[in-house]
């Protein structure tokens, strides 16, 4: 399915709020001339705001010259145009008393206003007019310049705004205060990351392009603790005027009423939580027309008041829009795509990220108003998405992940059921052959009965249109005569790509809207990348014919499924290590080369791929399986082979592997797998700050540090049975200090007791290795023969352990029955 841009008829403005000039609701918008300010750089769009507001001009009338330093001069006389204030009194002054601030200029007007209102000194007898702006120089003026328009810089400052610098001690103490303030609300960030800890090189000079940038941010900033959006406004009405209205009859989707309700609750709680205003809520037929009204889905002011066409919506398409005084968010009103339509909403407009889990953010924003005319429009790329992860059960609007699971009509290993004779299509019969042997699949009874079977489960399900037909867990598979010949000519998996020919064609003139998903995995793997054919030549086949016995189905010439089946492409038997196609990937049997191979030649048998992903180890739960990275180049590779959808599998349960971080990247690329990495990576890091708090780059170097080291091995889930699988011993034993360490420092940065709870249930990941690592040397004191070394080692083990189990207990976790039994960390599970 092919994406629907966003289509922006009306720019969304996001503006200042006095005591700053409202610049950005004024503003011409004009081209922008410097030569050197290209669009795509990450300043652009802030000397675009500045140039067009007037606030910062070119150092000539092509140029903007934005990697020079920004004099000190130069910013007074940015923040005297932002003032407001009037500058006439002071350009009748006398120039200050600073040698080298020289009458007539085009900076003492500005000087003079900043002096007088004590937002910037000088040093003794000069200002430093031409003196590069160094970084805490700023933070002061812009401080002192905040004060003077009544903002209290003390109020909203966190403590670990500042402790997170790794070079916090090199900033002035004069500086600290405003650097704190600045960084609490994000305005000032840093420079560079070392080891983890950001740097904000306080004695660099700021380049014009960072005052740009700072400038923009620090205007469109509300510096209010309780309302981080300091005003909203729909059609220039302030939002305390509103009401949300939601409809629950005119729907495609039963399910939506149940929703409708506690969805416009939420979005109620969540204006307030941005702006501090509660809005009432109201049921369309409940409540009367008031003229200003957030319409949440399908509702009876539709056709009356406003109007939405739906006709060329595309499945699940998310949908905002500002008619008038009516703020409209809805969806084609099928699944929860409204629910979804909702948390976009949010997002877009209000700068309020939900990613789920816990994780919640909002970027502070002076003003935000959506003007009439504005029209936010999006639709997934993927048609079908199964984000199997934790959090994302049906009440979790804010992923957009799981809500097409009801288009199919049972779940995967089917082949055993539907090959009995008295299939029933219930969920017991189901768990009874959830690990059962694979029927014959060219046996002409059994092939009579799947079909049947699967017509009887089609039946039951009128409401899906996607019917799971796969084999057993396991490489339970048949290996009689008539099976065998055709693994022989054809290939492994050739009788399950004939199952799926067969009851494709049985199929698709009674149910034309049905499509069977088959999921290619264990024992029908191609092997080593191996390149099987898709069809045999004539002379092959008639031979193979002729040795075959004369029956109804009879293996067809190619191997190619008929349209209306669908190839759910398995990950299980790739390298994790590395990005899947990674040349520097050496397995001889599962490399992530081969399997690139033979996804190609997947989609090279059937026109319809989805990707089954796995994303979580299969062993110990809480062990550092470094997976994070490589999710962005899997998908542009899925995109290469034609994806359409997306099965994505990791645990849904607590456990310390970053599944809250999947769960939620997944659903993005789920959504999106044309997002580009610049813009993957700031939502990566997005939720990281969120989830984690102050010290979310020590985390992220955590990330990619185990990431790094797991490179130099190549493991896929199914072989990853011991812990050093992934990273060597040697590697660990190399590393402990600091990945530990990272941790350490992020759960001392974390603000919240959310935050502090997230670090210290992620540093459980590396508690468990050093545990481990302790007990390997006990084990190589033993084997020595050096008694009183391993006796030392085991005593100093056990304290340890003891220690670990009661960290686990006092972050929720559970200790599992079988750690009383073993002392070996190796054989611990987790229950």
């Amino acid at each position: 399915m092919k994406r629907t841009l966003t289509l922006v008829l009306a720019v969304l403005m996001i503006v200042t709020a006095l005591p700053f000039a409202a610049f950005a609701n004024e503003a011409a918008i004009v081209a922008l001339p410097f030569a050197d300010v290209k669009e795509g750089t990450w300043y652009y769009n802030a000397v675009k705001y500045c140039y067009e507001n007037g606030i910062m001009s070119g150092t000539s009338k092509t140029t903007f010259e934005p990697s020079a330093n920004m004099t000190r001069a130069m910013f007074v006389t940015v923040l005297a145009a932002i003032s407001g204030d009037n500058l006439d009194e002071y350009a009748k002054m006398p120039k200050p008393a600073f040698t080298d601030v020289l009458a007539g200029r085009w900076y003492v007007t500005a000087i003079n206003w900043a002096v007088k209102n004590g937002v910037a000194a000088g040093y003794g007898a000069t200002f430093g007019v031409n003196d590069s702006l160094t970084r805490e120089q700023l933070c002061v003026m812009l401080a002192g310049f905040a004060r003077t328009k009544g903002i209290d810089t003390a109020a909203g400052a966190r403590d670990g705004a500042l402790n997170k610098y790794g070079d916090l001690d090199s900033i002035s103490g004069w500086a600290k205060d405003a650097v704190k303030w600045l960084s609490s609300y994000d305005v000032v960030g840093s420079t560079s990351t070392v080891d983890g800890a950001p740097c904000f090189s306080p004695k660099t000079g700021a380049t014009r392009a960072q005052g740009a940038q700072i400038i923009m941010k620090f205007t469109g900033t509300s510096f209010d603790p309780d309302a981080p959006v300091g005003a909203l406004t729909l059609n220039g009405n302030d939002i305390s005027e509103y009401t949300i209205v939601y409809g629950t009859t005119a729907t495609s989707n039963s399910g939506w009423s149940s929703y409708a309700k506690k969805v416009a609750e939420e979005l109620s709680a969540n204006i307030e939580q941005a702006t501090g205003v509660s809005l009432p809520v109201g049921k369309d037929t409940d409540t009367d027309v008031s003229g200003y009204e957030i319409l949440i889905g399908k509702t009876n002011r539709e056709g009356n008041a406003v109007n939405v066409d739906r006709t060329d919506f595309a499945d699940e398409t998310e949908y905002i829009e500002q008619q008038g005084d009516y703020l409209i968010i809805a969806s084609d009103e099928k699944y929860l795509s409204t629910c979804y339509a909702v948390y976009r909403f949010l997002e877009e407009c209000l700068g309020f990220y939900s990613m789920g889990n816990g994780a919640e953010i909002i970027f502070p924003a002076a003003k935000v108003d959506v003007p009439d005319g504005y029209v936010f429009r999006d639709a997934p790329t993927a048609e079908y998405r199964m984000n199997y992860q934790r959090g994302t059960n049906a009440d979790d609007f804010d992923i957009r992940s799981s809500e097409v699971v009801h288009r199919t009509a049972n779940l995967m290993h089917t082949l055993g059921e539907f090959a009995e004779s008295d299939f029933a299509g219930t969920w017991q019969e189901h768990l009874d052959h959830y690990l059962g042997d694979d029927p014959c699949l060219t046996n002409p009874y059994i092939i009579n009965n799947i079909i049947r079977s699967v017509k009887v489960l089609i039946s039951k399900r009128p409401d899906a249109d996607r019917i799971w037909v796969t084999q057993c867990d396991g490489t339970y598979y048949c290996k009689c005569e008539n099976c065998a010949k055709v693994y022989r000519t054809y290939g492994r998996c050739a009788t399950y790509i004939q199952i799926l020919q067969y009851i494709g064609e049985a199929i698709k003139d009674e149910y034309p809207n049905v499509k069977l998903m088959g999921l290619p995995y264990t024992y029908t793997h191609m092997l080593a990348g191996k390149l099987y054919p898709v069809e045999l030549d004539d002379a092959t086949y008639e031979k193979f014919l002729a040795s075959f016995p004369q029956q109804k189905y009879v293996p067809s010439k190619s191997l190619v499924c008929p349209d209306n089946v669908i190839l759910c492409v398995c990950t299980d038997n790739t390298c994790s290590s590395h990005v899947i196609g990674d040349p520097k990937c050496k397995n001889p049997t599962n490399s992530a080369v081969n399997f690139e191979k033979e996804l190609e030649r997947w989609s090279q048998i059937c026109s319809h791929i989805y990707i089954w992903d796995y994303v979580n180890g299969d062993m110990y739960k809480h062990e550092v399986f470094p997976f994070i990275n490589n999710f962005y180049d899997n998908y542009q590779t899925y995109k290469k082979y034609g994806a359409e959808g997306y099965y994505i599998l990791g645990h849904t349960s607590d456990y310390a592997d970053f599944g809250e971080l999947k769960t939620y990247i997944v659903s993005i690329l789920n959504w999106n797998n044309e997002i580009s990495r610049e813009e993957y990576n700031n939502k990566v890091n997005t939720f990281l700050k969120a989830y984690y708090g102050d010290g979310w780059t020590y985390v992220k170097q955590f990330i990619d540090r185990t990431d790094e080291l797991s490179e130099k091995n190549e493991w896929h889930i199914w072989t990853y049975n011991r812990w050093n699988d992934i990273i060597t011993r040697e590697d660990y034993i190399a590393n402990i200090d600091s990945l530990m360490g990272y941790w350490n420092r992020a759960i001392e940065l974390a603000e919240t007791e959310d935050q502090i709870l997230h670090c210290k249930k992620g540093s459980v990941q590396i508690r468990y290795i050093e545990l481990v690592l302790m007990y390997k040397d006990y084990e190589d004191a033993l084997k020595a023969g050096d008694q009183a070394k391993a006796d030392a080692l085991l005593a100093a083990f056990t304290e340890r352990n003891v220690a670990y189990r009661d960290f686990l207990v006092s972050i929720g976790y559970d200790v599992s029955s079988n750690w009383t039994e073993t002392l070996n960390p190796e054989n611990w599970k987790y229950e």
